[in-house]
């Protein structure tokens, strides 16, 4: 299980199961091997809806970029 945080405030968002996870990965970029972020702003969010995502992904992540435009979700494995 993965654990997403918002990396500006430390708040954690909730756990995601294994295929979410791997669906984010799959579709969104990561800048090396050891990056643990996603930046996720709207934009993102609309494109992850369309490339099929869960709807308890999509909801975790809105409610992560609120209002803010956009942020940075770290993610960790369970028990990290």
């Amino acid at each position: 299980m993965i654990m997403l945080y918002n990396q500006e405030s430390s708040e954690q968002l909730g756990a995601i199961n294994d295929e979410d996870f791997q669906f984010l990965q799959t579709s969104l970029e990561e800048e090396s091997v050891e990056d643990d972020t996603y930046y996720i702003d709207e934009a993102t969010i609309e494109l992850l809806r369309g490339s099929g995502a869960s709807e308890s992904l999509l909801g975790m992540l809105s409610r992560a970029v609120g209002g803010s435009g956009g942020c940075e979700v770290q993610w960790r494995e369970a028990g990290e």
